[in-house]
């Protein structure tokens, strides 16, 4: 990946957005090393200045993926994240990372049904 190209091309969607006041969503692709942890802002490929182009800033992890950290043997910690990442319905959550105009630090449940494309917000 091309870093400079990615960065060049962030900020010029940024400059669409600014000039004609629609949203834009960046989906990225996440390294390797984030595949079996909870994502955060080192988790993007090519996207090392993302916290300062942009102005919002969601992540979609599996639910309680952090517990995988825990785990002493690396295989036993790999057969639990492929039994999180298939279960049906399986529990996600959203963290908002960065907000500009607003809270940040929010994290949202949800069960999800991929047959369906269902998601349903879980309220505590």
């Amino acid at each position: 990946i091309d870093v400079s190209e990615v960065y060049n091309n962030t900020i010029e969607l940024k400059k669409i957005c600014k000039n004609f006041h629609v949203p834009i969503l960046i989906i990225s692709s996440i390294n390797s090393e984030s595949y079996y942890k909870k994502i955060d802002y080192t988790s993007f490929k090519g996207l090392n200045n993302i916290e300062n182009i942009a102005d919002n800033i969601m992540l979609l992890n599996l639910y309680g993926i952090e517990q995988l950290e825990e785990y002493d043997n690396e295989l036993d910690a790999i057969k639990k994240y492929k039994s999180m990442k298939t279960a049906v319905p399986r529990k996600l959550q959203i963290d908002i990372i960065k907000q500009r105009n607003g809270p940040s630090d929010v994290v949202t449940v949800f069960t999800y049904i991929p047959q369906y494309n269902y998601f349903n917000e879980i309220r505590e």
